[in-house]
């Protein structure tokens, strides 16, 4: 088989900056919520009682939880973009190997991708399974399937 020159295809990276995102939100709320009730708290005492190292130790609660927030919203825009940009270069790399007349690229699971396409010669293919092996290469079962016996007759 031809090497051809396929796009870089990375599902994974996105997936775990969405996981870091998730967990810096659990950083942040709890941490947040906390705080505040603690700067209440602190509000509420009496001159004597409002030390430097309670209000310092409250300021660093809730800047870690901005902190986690602000990290949390990168982390989730970067997964964003990293899916898009995997989506986008799996339908280029599907079209580089298949030649499609009309592609309609589904959803990511995990472990592979959905898709409808028409090949050149008119065979319609719906919802079937894309899986991307090495270098990025889609391979379509389906397709190849049709391909061996299409050589077959």
């Amino acid at each position: 088989m031809e090497m051809l020159g396929y796009e870089p295809i990375d599902f994974l990276r996105p997936l775990v900056y969405f996981g870091v995102a998730v967990t810096l939100v659990l950083i942040c709320f709890p941490t947040l919520i906390h705080g505040l009730i603690r700067r209440g708290d602190f509000q509420r005492k009496p001159d004597g009682l409002q030390t430097y190292a309670l209000k310092s130790s409250i300021r660093t609660e809730l800047i870690v939880a901005g902190a986690s927030g602000l990290l949390a919203i990168v982390c989730t825009i970067v997964a964003a973009s990293g899916y898009f940009t995997a989506m986008k270069h799996l339908e280029a790399n599907i079209a580089l190997k298949y030649e499609p007349t009309s592609l309609d690229l589904g959803y990511w699971n995990g472990s592979w991708a959905t898709t409808s396409l028409v090949l050149p010669d008119g065979t319609s293919f719906s919802d079937v399974v894309v899986e991307v092996r090495e270098a990025g290469e889609p391979f379509i079962e389906e397709i190849w399937y049709h391909e061996r016996k299409q050589g077959s007759q």
